[in-house]
């Protein structure tokens, strides 16, 4: 037995387990697919040049994920990667348990090459379904391609699904659409799906797969049925030996043990669910003294009891600071909440001056080595400092806390309340800052840091699919010295972003009278590529027009051309003091009009009506008072646009055809009608000749063989002239 549900948008299995409104929202988005029926599946995934290898880890990443959806014990699964040549990585029958299936995935790599489809698919072909049973089990193969193939593909793809093969075909990147509707099962589509719209694995790559597709494809033993108890996707809802009792269809309740009764899922009340690494950075300078610093010890010990069990996924470490920085307890050395409470413990009391700036400096380097998911592949969860201070620090802490932000790690202050100004310096965001009044007083600020902690995880869209174009003011009106605020802002947001070129995009215009692009979207494939091309971008100055800015964004930044992606949701942000908007109203209107979400952020003296002509809804708008309090409004942006990006795509809009081309939305795809134009998006200039001579030819060619066709004509008069008898001009 397995299930699929039809909509996941929840940020891990984990999640989903412990939420009862989750689950609910599950059940209402569509009922669960329970097939009984035996099954033998066989990925086959594209490992090409083509696809790369950010696309390939994530495809493998999304197949370990939808493997454990699946009970082994009745569905196989094996695993075949193809470039230049296939390979046979997993056999139907190499595995016994679902944890020796995920170990052998996770030992898979990207392998390179030219995309050999066809091969793959004669591979299958030949070899079949190797460890399988009988033809009686139904086989569905899943190919995950670009279906850029250089090879013949269609006749292994006939053959294989006259022997009764169930094939999907799942494009990735820019796919050949063409292509892969010829490889896939009939109707194709039903059995093509576009993926581009790329989420990390833990929500699912290929979200379009997660529905009943795959188990509607088998012949029988399958029925339609909401489970909310069992259910292989989201296990039991009810946590720590809690018992799920179903109440109707779509109902259920838990029956808990004891001192677990408060909550609906038996869940404990301060339990982490969110994944981020954390690093504790505890002060232990002489003017802290060792009374102040055994109370920072006693608060850790009894934040890790309330929020730490065996399952936790935050991985922790430790480190004390004085006149010099000790790594105390690398991230994830102690998984074991029992072992990393006795760590805590032994702390002993250092002494010297605070400096924190160092300490931050020191962390931020050496401070973050864990062990990856995958050999090959660091882990990319969120990076938290969580500093634990008394007293000011005796080194400069803006500059380092800056390093800090630049490389993707977020603050969280935690010191007393005449620290504010300082600690707010070094979070980057009162959002950040945890306050207290006295050391002994700190427990009670244990929900708040765990909170807080959570929420980093929660920040920016990360694995969220999303094309992002800043927009910055750069006139004279602005000047060099706010222009940087500007540019410290992008900077800082950025880093809330999954930058890559599955993920997030991020694209940059600044304007004065003229709009210039500092760099499109497809520019960088990482965050810290963006920060220095960031802080690269130069100031204009002279008058500003922001309706011209946005009139270039729409024409130039959002193209495919420019590294748009279809299916993907977009959104562009405009920083701007309030001068020069006056024409920026319908250009604006035009970008909403295509689909793309419209924020802007008015700084200093500027009218609420003018942001709101901009954007045109109060959510969409931030208001701040001066260039320095910018940095303030950084989370506040973010959760505006992460919100955003969850809402469903008109793959159509903004229109992805070039030149004039007209999207033809498909099941879950597209295509362009091209016009004199060839390729995917009417990018190219066709070369095809007409087939018939009065169709209209170019301006240029009819002037020519008019005048060619008058020269013609003197002469004939001029020949007739010559040879014309006297009598006849008579």
């Amino acid at each position: 037995m397995f299930l699929f549900g039809q909509v996941w948008s929840i940020s891990s299995v984990q999640e989903m387990q412990t939420d009862l409104e989750t689950i609910m929202k599950i059940n209402a988005a569509g009922e669960m697919m329970q097939c009984s029926t035996a099954m033998d599946i066989l990925f086959v995934m594209d490992s090409s040049y083509s696809v790369g290898k950010g696309g390939f880890e994530r495809s493998l990443h999304y197949v370990l994920k939808l493997c454990e959806a699946l009970d082994v014990s009745t569905v196989r699964v094996g695993v075949i990667l193809f470039g230049s040549t296939p390979k046979l990585e997993i056999s139907l029958d190499s595995y016994k348990s679902k944890e020796e299936l995920k170990k052998k995935m996770k030992k898979i790599h990207y392998r390179g090459g030219s995309t050999q489809t066809g091969l793959a698919l004669k591979f299958v072909l030949r070899k079949g379904f190797s460890g399988g049973r009988n033809s009686t089990v139904p086989r569905v193969v899943i190919l995950l391609s670009d279906g850029k193939s250089q090879g013949a593909v269609q006749l292994a793809a006939s053959e294989l699904k006259l022997s009764g093969v169930t094939l999907f075909g799942v494009g990735v990147r820019y796919p050949r659409w063409e292509e892969l509707r010829k490889l896939a099962s009939s109707p194709s589509d039903s059995y093509v799906f576009f993926a581009e719209h790329f989420s990390d694995a833990v929500n699912g790559l290929f979200t379009t797969l997660t529905t009943s597709s795959v188990c509607t494809a088998v012949p029988s033993g399958c029925k339609v049925e909401s489970y909310p108890c069992v259910q292989k996707t989201l296990e039991t809802p009810c946590q720590n030996g809690g018992t799920c009792i179903s109440e109707g269809l779509e109902k259920y309740r838990c029956e808990c043990p004891a001192g677990y009764g408060s909550d609906p899922n038996c869940a404990p009340i301060l339990s982490f669910d969110c994944s981020v690494d954390v690093l504790f950075l505890l002060e232990g300078s002489s003017k802290l003294t060792l009374e102040g610093f055994l109370h920072f010890k006693s608060f850790l010990k009894r934040f890790m009891q309330a929020v730490l069990s065996s399952d936790t996924p935050v991985k922790m470490g430790l480190s004390q600071y004085g006149n010099d920085v000790k790594i105390e307890a690398k991230i994830g050395d102690h998984r074991d909440p029992v072992k990393l409470i006795q760590a805590v413990e032994g702390l002993e009391y250092r002494g010297g001056q605070a400096k924190a700036g160092n300490a931050l400096h020191y962390v931020t380097r050496h401070g973050f080595q864990s062990t990856p998911v995958f050999a090959d592949i660091q882990d990319d969860l969120p990076r938290v400092v969580v500093l634990l201070t008394g007293t000011p620090s005796v080194d400069p802490v803006i500059e380092p806390a800056k390093y800090a932000r630049d490389r993707e790690i977020f603050i969280i202050g935690v010191a007393p309340e005449e620290m504010r100004a300082e600690i707010n310096n070094i979070t980057g965001n009162p959002q950040r800052t945890i306050k207290y009044q006295s050391p002994d007083r700190l427990s009670a600020k244990i929900p708040e840091l765990r909170a807080k902690i959570c929420s980093v995880d929660n920040q920016g869209c990360l694995g969220q699919a999303l094309d992002l174009v800043f927009v910055l003011d750069a006139s004279s009106g602005v000047g060099k010295d706010n222009f940087v605020h500007l540019q410290d802002f992008v900077r800082s947001t950025s880093v809330q972003f999954d930058i890559n070129r599955d993920v997030a995009q991020m694209g940059l215009v600044v304007y004065g009278r003229r709009p210039v692009t500092v760099f499109d979207l497809d520019k960088y494939d990482s965050g810290s590529a963006v920060l220095k091309a960031v802080g690269d971008a130069a100031f204009l100055g002279g008058k500003a027009s922001t309706g011209s800015a946005l009139l270039h964004v729409l024409s130039q930044s959002l193209t495919v051309g420019k590294g748009a992606r279809p299916g993907v949701n977009k959104a562009v942000v405009v920083l701007t003091d309030g001068t020069g908007v006056e024409d920026a109203a319908v250009p604006a209107q035009k970008i909403r009009d295509s689909g793309v979400s419209v924020f802007v952020i008015g700084i200093g003296d500027i009218h609420q009506e003018v942001l709101f002509r901009i954007v045109g809804s109060e959510d969409h708008m931030i208001s701040v008072p001066s260039y320095d309090a910018l940095k303030y409004s950084e989370d506040v942006l973010v959760q505006m646009v992460c919100s955003d990006v969850k809402k469903p795509v008109n793959l159509c809009s903004p229109n992805p055809c070039m030149n004039d081309g007209i999207c033809v939305l498909l099941k879950g795809s597209y295509r362009c009608e091209c016009h004199g134009r060839k390729g995917p998006h009417c990018e190219t200039r066709s070369r095809e000749k007409p087939s018939r001579g009065d169709l209209p030819k170019p301006a240029g060619l009819r002037r020519r063989q008019q005048k060619s066709e008058k020269e013609l004509l003197q002469r004939y008069r001029e020949h007739r002239g010559r040879h014309v008898s006297p009598t006849q001009h008579r």
